[in-house]
């Protein structure tokens, strides 16, 4: 039946669980598959830059289902901020000198 590839009988016999498990696992192995076209693309991307500019990497150009997640960074409290402002400030005064 359709995308996944089963047969009614497998389908009918699945229970919700099931079919969203195997319906993730089809999505993820499809992913994979895109992996070596993204890997075409980004180095016909990297061949073709003008010198000097940065090459991105291929997980920006083409993102997938199969990427591993950006890490979050928290974001810093004012008393953080305070601190390296001060920091940033003492430093300043003493190269003046």
């Amino acid at each position: 039946m359709g995308e996944l590839g089963l047969q009614p009988h497998e389908f009918y016999c699945m229970t919700w669980t099931d079919y969203i498990r195997y319906s993730q696992g089809y999505r993820i192995r499809l992913a994979r598959s895109f992996e070596a076209a993204r890997m075409i693309a980004h180095t016909v991307l990297w061949v073709n830059i003008q010198k000097g500019k940065p090459v991105p990497k291929a997980e920006d150009v083409w993102p997938i289902l199969t990427d591993p997640e950006p890490e979050k960074i928290a974001p810093q409290s004012q008393k953080e901020i305070k601190a390296i402002q001060k920091r940033y400030m003492e430093l300043w005064q003493a190269k003046k000198v």
